[in-house]
């Protein structure tokens, strides 16, 4: 019969004294993107976008800047 060993604590205290940096820095907040703009589309228009951004994997915010930015307009 074999014998059981259990833990009775653990220690749980963290071995490296330098801090971990973690995801990426902080925006400025005059670089923050927090203006919302809204439009209608017919019920084709909508599932047109939306099998395009299912298809690129990209949300529809990144279409429209795409468009904006390649006509030079943002």
């Amino acid at each position: 019969m074999k014998k059981q060993v259990f833990i009775k604590s653990a220690d749980m205290t963290k071995t490296s004294s330098k801090p971990k940096s973690m995801g990426r820095p902080k925006k400025k907040e005059s670089e923050k993107a927090n203006c919302q703009v809204f439009i209608n589309l017919t019920e084709e228009q909508k599932n047109k976008l939306t099998s395009y951004t299912d298809n690129m994997g990209i949300s529809a915010s990144t279409v429209v800047k795409m468009l904006l930015s390649k006509e030079g307009i943002i």
